[in-house]
């Protein structure tokens, strides 16, 4: 494990696994500008390897690359205190990120594009999701207190993802998601997935009441002409 350490300007490519691989006790960490490409697992993975060791916090990820990996771009597992920023995660085969039984993650200012490469629609942009450990304890871990912001999450070679950010926690009101409407998303057509629940039902009871409001107003102002024609009507 490593504490107070900075690695920057490195590369890791061709790999049977993972990239960069930051497991066990880990902490006071930054990764810094350096490029993990067509490795066989992750391409920055951030995990605790045992339930009886303390998990791997105080971590960023600055800037460099994350792209044609095998699965995840980047993979948070079982850790806090966690940021990844200014990371181009490119054309992975499963989510671009992925925050996986972690809390206290933020995830800024990246470009997340064209990955779920290994399954068209498959895997979305980014996951937050809650972890059990079965293999010793069977304790969740839960995905919590998350914030997501100023990402640019996007498919422009054909594919699709299964949804820009895909949230399967407990706990999900936790978490803070903040998309950028741009690049061809408008509000009513960005996909988020809740507790497996898509947010376009959202937008849809959105339209529904706005349809109603204007209605509404509409019918009082009719009522309320119809009652001062009445009143001069009266007068008269």
């Amino acid at each position: 494990y490593i504490i107070d350490g900075v690695y920057t300007n490195n590369i890791a490519y061709e790999n049977d696994r993972h990239g960069f691989n930051v497991v066990t006790s880990s902490h006071d960490l930054l990764l810094s500008n350096n490029i993990a490409r067509d490795n066989g697992g992750g391409g920055i993975v951030v995990q605790r390897g045992s339930f009886d060791i303390p998990v791997p916090h105080n971590i960023m990820v600055a800037g460099g690359e994350s792209s044609r990996n095998g699965k995840e771009g980047v993979l948070f597992l079982m850790c806090y205190n966690v940021e990844i920023k200014g990371v181009d995660v490119l054309e992975n085969g499963s989510y671009g990120v992925r925050i996986h039984g972690s809390s206290h993650v933020s995830v800024s200012n990246n470009q997340i594009i064209n990955n779920s490469r290994s399954k068209d629609g498959g895997y979305a942009g980014i996951q937050i999701k809650d972890y059990t450990y079965v293999k010793n304890t069977n304790r969740t871990y839960f995905a919590e207190n998350n914030t997501i912001s100023g990402n640019v999450i996007e498919w422009t070679t054909g594919l699709s993802g299964k949804a820009i950010v895909e949230v399967l926690a407990v706990n999900d009101d936790s978490n803070n998601i903040m998309l950028v409407e741009d690049k061809g998303y408008s509000a009513s057509a960005i996909h988020v997935i809740i507790s497996g629940v898509s947010i376009a039902v959202v937008a849809v009871t959105v339209l529904i009441l706005v349809w109603w409001w204007r209605n509404e107003k509409r019918d009082r102002k009719c009522t309320d002409r119809d009652a001062q024609i009445g009143t001069s009507s009266h007068h008269d």
